[in-house]
This record gives structure tokens, C-alpha cells and sequence, in this order.
């Protein structure tokens, strides 16, 4: 539980370094100064993806098509059927090498 904010940019390299050694979000949570507290929520994931991909500047309406399970208009939804999975792509790619970086700079 991160009491809504999003978890800071080196507590999610070692999140996500966990869900990929098959560790499940349940087990274990971070609090403000890294240690471990309460349970992490996949909410607590997209809320920090969310945040870190604005401040990586891209753009709302791929965050949107990316995190969210819908759209947010009427019209996107009727009208605009672009998958955006390029869009997607280089997304994940940018905040990936952005989580990369911050593992670097954490070992360091």
C-alpha cells in the first residue's frame, strides 16, 4: 500500500524485479524509505506507471489507451478505433530504459 502515491522511481525497478521473479504483489509493499510494508497493489503499479510516464511526457491519450479500461469520451470510443500499439510499444520501451536507468543510478 502506497497511501496513493506513486511509488518512487527506484522502489519501482525493484517492484517490477520482483513481480518478474514470480514473486506475487500480496506478499510485500515498500514504504516512502524502501523498506518493506503491507501489501503492494496493482494499483499501486499503474498509479506509479501513470505518473512516471507523464513526467517521461508521453502523451495522456496513449496512458490512457495503455493503462485505463476504457476510453474517456464517448466519441474516442465510437469513433477512433487505432489500436495505438506502436504507441504502446515505444511507451513501455521509454519508461523501460527510464526504469533501467534507475536501477543503475540506485546500485551506484
Amino acid at each position: 500500500m502506497t497511501n496513493g502515491q506513486p511509488l518512487r522511481r527506484e522502489l519501482t525497478a525493484r517492484a517490477l524485479d520482483a513481480l518478474k521473479q514470480g514473486q506475487r504483489l500480496t506478499d510485500w509493499g515498500f514504504d516512502p524509505d524502501g523498506e518493506l510494508r503491507g501489501a503492494l497493489k496493482a494499483a499501486d503499479i499503474r498509479r506509479s506507471c501513470e505518473t512516471q510516464l507523464a513526467a517521461l511526457r508521453v502523451r495522456k491519450d496513449v496512458r490512457t489507451e495503455l493503462l485505463s479500461h476504457g476510453r474517456n469520451s464517448l466519441i474516442a470510443g465510437r469513433y477512433d478505433h487505432h489500436q495505438y500499439l506502436d504507441e504502446k510499444r515505444e511507451a513501455l520501451a521509454l519508461w523501460g530504459a527510464a526504469i533501467a536507468g534507475w536501477k543503475a543510478e540506485a546500485q551506484r
